[in-house]
């Protein structure tokens, strides 16, 4: 590669983490995924990397996986699921605190198997009316679905996209993966409930005021016999999972399984996908292989191999804090495609891979703008609901600080076993 192109993939490479990172730049109309194809294209256009090249660089394991399951969970909602969760805690007495610790159970657990951004993207419309219903200050509890289901997602494979992307990436089972971030998870939503109770303890100290919900302000009616297929294909799912084989044609091929079966339109399931997410990932991962093929990934291996060659409690603290930064900087499905490389070349890639998937997820609770996750939550609820970056850092600041602090201590403890 010649001199020009080198500089040309850099000068790319930071064009496109500008739009990645301020995500919107006051006058330039360009969002995070726009400004990644932006990249890619001119990763093409100026000879950094040939159409066959780009075509390569894209990796269709994550972004079959990533279709696969949001199709899946589009039936699931087709099916009313998260409507008739809605309705069961719409049809129980809950304390405001009882309320929140369902909250956070219910989007930490779902997110570890649906996604953590579908789950905010179908709860955060039902939550509202119920919250409304029983006159409950609604910020609690919205920013503790977004933050339980960044905690849940880390968990699983299918909990988040970065996740999904290690899952392809390296060589750790479904059941190992699961098995060893668990322990984070159910420390991380009890802290979760905890963080939440103590700043908004004179909110949840008030006894809800519920006003009586008519059968067409919250609940549809469920479609059963389409529900029922649905789980039973996640179980499936699920089962081949744990089999090990391969996730990307289980999640398509359950869906698959639920066009034929599930009678309903598969377009309307197509509707559903996020595709902005879809184009975002193929673009980021020709940027990505543009500045590899520039050299400049390796003169920087090169410089900070030192750093992630110690102890295993070295590479998780050091790799914790660079992945809890570079997260918050340019959100953290971006920074693990980034730090690819680096855990590749460790003495240890699978102790890398899961201290990425933990730290990287739990870091998407620092700030508003810190995961996808969040930005859904804040922009289904702004035409009721205003949270403000200050409301939620006093939260995500503690929250992110005492989870990633758990990880650390916990994968340090496993890492005999690794």
């Amino acid at each position: 590669m010649g001199e020009g192109a080198v500089t040309a993939s850099l000068l790319i490479f930071l064009f496109t983490y500008t739009f990645i990172a301020v995500r919107n730049i006051p006058g330039v109309p360009l969002d995070m995924p726009a400004g990644a194809l932006v990249g890619a294209v001119l990763m093409v256009a100026t000879g950094v990397l040939s159409l066959q090249e780009a075509y390569i660089a894209i990796d269709w394991n994550t972004l079959l996986l990533l279709l696969g399951m949001m199709l899946v969970v589009a039936y699931l909602a087709m099916g009313g699921l998260f409507h008739w969760i809605a309705s069961c805690l719409a049809r129980r007495s809950l304390s405001p605190f009882r309320l929140l610790v369902w909250v956070v159970l219910l989007s930490g657990f779902l997110s570890a198997i649906f996604v953590n951004d579908t789950i905010c993207l179908l709860f955060t419309p039902i939550l509202l009316p119920l919250l409304r219903s029983l006159r409950l200050n609604p910020i609690p509890y919205l920013i503790a679905l977004a933050t339980a289901s960044n905690i849940g997602g880390q968990m699983s494979i299918m909990g988040n996209p970065q996740n999904m992307f290690i899952g392809n990436h390296s060589e750790i089972s479904f059941a190992r993966f699961f098995l060893l971030l668990s322990p984070i998870t159910l420390i991380g939503l009890a802290l979760n409930v905890a963080v939440i109770a103590w700043i908004y303890r004179k909110e949840l100290a008030s006894p809800a005021s519920p006003v009586e919900i008519g059968p067409n302000d919250l609940l549809p009616e469920t479609d059963r016999p389409l529900l029922i297929k649905s789980l039973a294909v996640v179980a499936g799912m699920l089962v081949l999972f744990f089999a090990e084989q391969p996730y990307p044609l289980v999640a398509i091929g359950g869906a698959a399984v639920l066009f034929l079966i599930g009678n309903r339109k598969p377009e309307l399931a197509f509707r559903k996908v996020d595709w902005t997410l879809l184009v975002f990932f193929a673009s980021l991962f020709v940027v990505m292989r543009g500045l590899e093929r520039s050299g400049w990934v390796r003169l920087v291996l090169e410089g900070s191999a030192p750093l992630l060659q110690g102890s295993p409690a070295q590479v998780v603290a050091v790799l914790s804090g660079v992945t809890l930064v570079l997260s918050n900087l340019v959100s953290n499905v971006p920074a693990v495609v980034l730090l690819e490389p680096f855990v590749e070349a460790l003495p240890n890639p699978d102790l890398g891979w899961l201290t990425l998937a933990m730290s990287s997820t739990l870091a998407g609770n620092l700030t508003l703008v810190g995961s996808v996750a969040n930005l859904i939550v804040v922009s289904l609820a702004r035409p009721e609901v205003e949270i403000s970056f200050w409301e939620y850092f006093k939260v995500g600041a503690i929250l992110t600080l005492l989870t990633i602090g758990v990880g650390v201590g916990v994968l340090i403890l496993e890492a005999r076993f690794l």
